[in-house]
């Protein structure tokens, strides 16, 4: 049986930490390999081929999973960056903010805090001292003791990849739309557009200040998409969204350009991908300037953003 290279038995390491001297102080602690938890003794808890653990295993003793948590302080003060060979280790960008996500909760339900999950080593290694990004997981409500492999959503094709629908989303689909993913492209070098996104009234706004919640994830993918020329950035939910309800902005954040910015949007949902063309007039960058206020409104107040109707992207 094949078994994850440079595999780390992190929670084992991180509890053998927590027993030095040194207990209750703060304790920076580097970790080189594998982010995927793989150990021969217990195949049934690998993090092999998508694998990865619920949230239910913290409701759970470590006699019972190696993710259980029997003292919730048991790691306090430990800072943990987590370094690993490069981005191809994982199925997809989806795939890696999941394990970012699940580390990031396992570390905090135990005290200790996830600092750094990167490939950049040199980064890392220069920024010991730096402050945790801002996160906003939240575990789920659960104590069902599973490991859970990727949707095919998240180990398919990327949404500028996969071929665009002819037909339109039902009114059922629409009220419960799934695997719903949002994603922009756009046409100028010098400008910095981002993606704001949320699935309803209630819910925190997801964008590049706030990757994670409980509802969903931003993803920023540095490769080329095909219709693109400076990167793109990806929105996902992780449950049904009610695509009345789902609140979308474009923001022309920083750069500065003379020309008309166009991009594209694309919304998928049911396995289906929708794109519509955009564009933003303003020369200069807001700096995301009442953003939430546009959320809120439905009616853009700058020139460099641009309010979307989600129900115009799924209707043919």
């Amino acid at each position: 049986m094949a078994h994850v290279e440079q595999a780390v038995l992190l929670p084992q390491l991180l509890h053998h930490v927590a027993q030095l001297p040194e207990k209750g102080q703060e304790m920076n602690v580097i970790v080189f390999g594998s982010p995927f938890y793989d150990d021969a003794r217990s195949p049934a808890f690998s993090m092999k081929d998508g694998q990865i653990p619920s949230d239910g295993h913290f409701r759970h003793s470590r006699i019972d999973t190696p993710y259980g948590i029997d003292d919730p302080k048991a790691l306090h003060n430990i800072r943990v960056h987590l370094g690993y060979k490069d981005n191809s280790v994982f199925m997809t960008d989806q795939h890696r903010n999941r394990m970012q996500r699940f580390w990031s909760l396992y570390l905090s339900q135990n005290a200790a805090t996830l600092i750094r999950f990167t490939a950049d080593i040199p980064m890392l290694l220069q920024n010991l001292n730096g402050a945790a990004p801002a996160q906003s997981y939240a575990p789920s409500d659960t104590d069902k003791l599973e490991m859970i492999q990727l949707r095919p959503s998240e180990v398919s094709q990327t949404i500028y990849e996969r071929a665009l629908s002819q037909v339109a989303l039902t009114p059922a689909q629409i009220s419960r739309a799934t695997q719903v993913e949002i994603g922009i492209t756009w046409d100028c070098q010098a400008c910095d557009l981002d993606l704001y996104a949320r699935p309803h009234p209630q819910a925190a706004i997801l964008f590049f200040g706030n990757t994670a919640t409980p509802e969903g994830m931003h993803l920023k993918d540095y490769r080329n998409a095909p219709e693109n020329h400076t990167g793109f950035e990806t929105i996902v939910f992780n449950d049904t969204v009610n695509l009345h309800d789902l609140a979308i902005v474009i923001n022309h954040y920083s750069g500065a350009t003379d020309q008309v910015i166009n991009g594209t949007i694309r919304l998928a949902a049911h396995g289906h991908v929708y794109v519509r063309p955009f564009t933003l007039t303003a020369g200069e960058g807001n700096g995301a300037i009442n953003i939430k206020n546009i959320l809120a409104s439905g009616t853009p107040r700058y020139e460099g953003s641009v309010v979307v109707d989600p129900l115009s992207l799924v209707s043919i």
